[in-house]
């Protein structure tokens, strides 16, 4: 089982520490600044601010998925190395 973990982590790591991600990451920031800036803030049910909030709801999935990744990477679920809920600079 922990060579299971292991594995799965090191490919997390692999992924999480290259340039790719990285960039995608930067991608998606600047993706979700320019639907943010594209809303009406007059007239909040327009067919383009519901297009943009379902938008909205994917760029969150994604930085949610970038953090857990990140959070599996650092091993704060299974406290193997130095857990991050112990660091200091949390």
């Amino acid at each position: 089982m922990c060579v299971g973990f292991y594995s799965v982590r090191r490919s997390v790591h692999c992924l999480v520490t290259s340039s790719a991600f990285d960039s995608f990451i930067v991608v998606i920031i600047c993706a979700s600044s320019v639907t943010l800036a594209a809303e009406d803030p007059i007239d909040g049910t327009s067919v383009r601010n519901v297009a943009l909030s379902y938008v909205d709801n994917v760029f969150t999935v994604l930085f949610a998925l970038e953090m857990l990744l990140k959070v599996a990477k650092k091993s704060f679920i299974r406290q193997i190395e130095m857990p991050v809920a112990k660091e200091k600079f949390n």
